[in-house]
């Protein structure tokens, strides 16, 4: 991940475009964060480029400097020309110590997958890890059908070559592979929906034999809400008053908002409210409590539907059942598929 931070010294908010050249990067595991200072500021003039890549800075007034795609590695150049502008970046570690973990999650997931499965493709930065690994193994010969649990992961699947269908046409799926915003230990309950697909996430793991998440340990909670929002899809019209009662089970709630700062609207075509419950002490309670809200379409409680949890660590990758806590090490999974049984 490549973190830029722009100060502009004419008070204007800058725009940085990064464009991938790497062919590792295709996975899309890059991100530019980039932030503006409207305050008079000239301290920041350097780009210490430690891999190749392409930048454009440009201003509003519609001046622009590119950065040469192949500069030598470790060498430093300055943006600040005629753009009235002051640009510092770092580039970090092609693949962070994060997404290191989760790959490796995904990694042993997707080795319980055999010929002729039907499977479900979770959403979200996870769960996308496992179906470029899924891809891997179907350019390798691997027979098998993605049933996607939303339109980006169709996308992603179709694109890198996986073969998707529907529950219209497989109504039986082996195996969902998703991932999770926080994770109980010990009853493997989850939060889920940040990535903004709960409601086809939860048809599809209610539908699968047997649903494996996939996180990193930073996923797991002693308790549900420690952490983590319950996302709750309602209906668009008189979302207001669906917040209203939502509030009276003391939800501290957010209308989620798109990148253009408008409501997010899921791809059944429906809002999210994020709810702040704080530690959640009776989840099954609160679940029949919002089951019961009208307007209430789903919400991201998943109870009682984890097989199992996979966890990446600096440690390794070990496994969660759900109640005994039991952990196996990655070895016994990749040799000898001891998690094929639910």
């Amino acid at each position: 991940m490549m973190v830029v931070s722009i100060t502009s010294t004419n008070g204007l908010f800058p725009e940085v475009r990064h464009k991938r050249i790497n062919k590792e990067w295709r996975d899309g595991y890059r991100r530019v964060k980039a932030c503006a200072d409207p305050a008079p500021a000239a301290s920041f003039r350097e780009l210490e480029m430690r891999e190749p890549i392409s930048i454009r800075v440009k201003s509003p007034s519609g001046g622009c400097l590119d950065v040469p795609n192949h500069l030598p590695l470790t060498r430093s150049v300055t943006l600040e020309k005629s753009l009235g502008l002051a640009c510092d970046a770092e580039m970090m570690s092609p693949t962070s110590e994060l997404d290191r973990l989760k790959r490796a999650a995904a990694q042993a997931a997707v080795t319980l997958i055999s010929n002729g499965m039907i499977v479900g493709l979770g959403t979200g930065s996870t769960a996308s890890f496992a179906v470029s690994i899924i891809a891997q193994r179907v350019a390798d010969g691997l027979n098998v059908i993605g049933i996607p649990t939303s339109e980006k992961i169709a996308q992603q699947a179709r694109s890198e070559g996986i073969p998707v269908s529907t529950l219209a046409e497989h109504d039986h799926v082996d195996v969902a592979i998703d991932g999770a915003d926080e994770v109980e230990i010990g009853t493997l309950n989850l939060i889920k929906g940040r990535g903004g697909a709960l409601l086809r996430e939860k048809i599809v793991a209610t539908a699968a034999e047997r649903l494996i998440i996939i996180v990193d340990d930073s996923k797991l909670v002693d308790r549900l809400g420690i952490r983590a929002s319950v996302p709750i899809e309602v209906v668009p019209f008189g979302w207001q008053a669906t917040a209203k009662s939502l509030r009276t089970l003391g939800a501290g709630l957010t209308l989620r908002l798109g990148p253009d700062d408008q409501p997010f609207v899921s791809d059944g075509g429906h809002y999210i409210l994020d709810c702040a419950f704080g530690v959640i002490e009776d989840p099954v309670h609160l679940q029949q409590q919002l089951d019961r809200a009208v307007g209430v379409v789903e919400n991201g409680l998943f109870l009682g539907l984890t097989s199992q949890v996979i966890v990446g660590s600096r440690e390794g990758v070990s496994i969660l059942h759900p109640e005994s806590n039991t952990q196996i090490n990655s070895n016994a999974l990749c040799n000898g598929g001891i998690l094929r049984n639910k």
